[in-house]
């Protein structure tokens, strides 16, 4: 057995993803490698795709809410490979050579783009080893129809829904959830995590993911968490490699000690289980990862389409609060951080409906063994 993960960093939740696979496999001693299906088009395409997308979320992201819309009305009504497909069947002949050359007896895609280009090598037969996608998202994407997956793994019911009435065979696809690491689903104690991070036992945590709701839309929020501060709330601002943004922060805000940035750094989890509340945009991954952490979760600032679409699913089955404004954003933080009952049915409605070892056991259906 060997596997050939393929993501893309189209945003980061595609290749965390695939690094919740990986670390299953390392758990097991199933050999794996991962790679960039756009990387065997050239260097420069995988970079070109990565900053295009990246640079839309950051600057204009309701222009990708346009483009999302716009793929999902010619997925609807159009028959015809898209050029989506088109673009990622061009360099599917280099990836089929690295899998024959490689040994690799099977590729699991957690992007559109491999199994865009799998499907291609599919289609001219050039493809001798099993082929699986996973959504990463609590809804079907545009063009996932025209992709031939051997199995397609999927967060939910309603996903399989989704893609049964676009023409997928019911026994192709698999509710597994979303592969989230097993760090957030490690039961460590609110006081072990706030003392490893040195975050006061007793203060009243909000974690805000910077990268998530964007820089002006944060640098408000935290403006306003300031001027409504009660005694002993502290708000820990994630803003990963963005240290523009602590400046920033500190303009608009003072030097206060009710804010405390955080930079880059591979604790999420921990960070998830030593807050009292996170406020996010409704990634796939991120808010799989909050759900399977049992963090109280409030969405804001999400992406028109999949986030969107996320925040809906999220919000629907009692697993979060969605917030239209900032305002309603604080309100509702507040609600969950000072009202056990309404966090802790949050929590057992994750605990319901949010798979917490999906990671495990996509790798038992892939590459069999135990699933534990």
């Amino acid at each position: 057995m060997k596997v050939l993960l393929l993501s893309c960093s189209t945003g980061e939740g595609h290749n965390r993803a695939a690094q919740a696979l990986a670390e299953e496999m390392e758990r097991r001693r199933i050999p794996y490698q991962s790679a960039d299906p756009v990387s065997f088009r050239s260097i420069r395409a995988q970079a070109t795709v990565a900053s295009l997308y990246n640079n839309m979320i950051r600057k204009v992201p309701r222009a990708f809410g346009l483009v999302y819309g716009a793929g999902a009305l010619y997925s609807r009504w159009h028959r015809f490979p898209s050029p989506v497909y088109a673009a990622n069947a061009l360099y599917a002949d280099k990836l089929g050579a690295f899998i024959r050359s490689g040994g690799f007896t099977c590729a699991v895609a957690t992007h559109l783009y491999g199994m865009e280009a799998l499907t291609a090598l599919k289609r001219r037969g050039k493809l001798d080893v099993p082929a699986y996608g996973v959504l990463t998202d609590y809804t079907s994407t545009p063009f996932i129809e025209e992709t031939d997956m051997d199995k397609m793994f999927v967060p939910a019911g309603e996903a399989k829904d989704m893609l049964i009435r676009r023409g997928w065979k019911p026994e192709r696809i698999v509710v597994s959830g979303i592969p989230a690491s097993r760090a957030f689903y490690e039961d460590k104690p609110r006081a072990q995590a706030r003392a490893e991070l040195q975050i006061p036992l007793d203060a009243t945590v909000f974690l805000l993911m910077a990268g998530g709701i964007g820089n002006d839309r944060l640098l408000q929020l935290c403006r306003d968490f300031v001027s409504s501060s009660r005694q002993g709330e502290l708000a820990l601002v994630m803003i990963g490699r963005n240290e523009a943004m602590r400046k920033r922060l500190r303009a608009a805000c003072g030097d206060t000690p009710l804010l405390r940035t955080v930079s880059f750094t591979d604790r999420i989890a921990d960070y998830m289980h030593a807050c009292d509340v996170l406020i996010s945009k409704a990634g796939g991954l991120s808010s799989t990862e909050a759900a399977v952490a049992g963090a109280s979760l409030v969405h804001y600032g999400s992406i028109p389409g999949c986030e969107t679409k996320n925040a809906a699913f999220f919000a629907s089955h009692g697993l979060s609060f969605a917030a239209r404004s900032r305002a309603q954003a604080l309100e509702m933080a507040r609600t969950l951080a000072y009202d056990r009952a309404q966090a802790e049915a949050m929590r057992a409605a994750q605990r319901e409906w949010i798979p917490p070892l999906a990671a495990a056991d996509i790798v038992t259906q892939v590459c069999g063994g135990d699933a534990l």
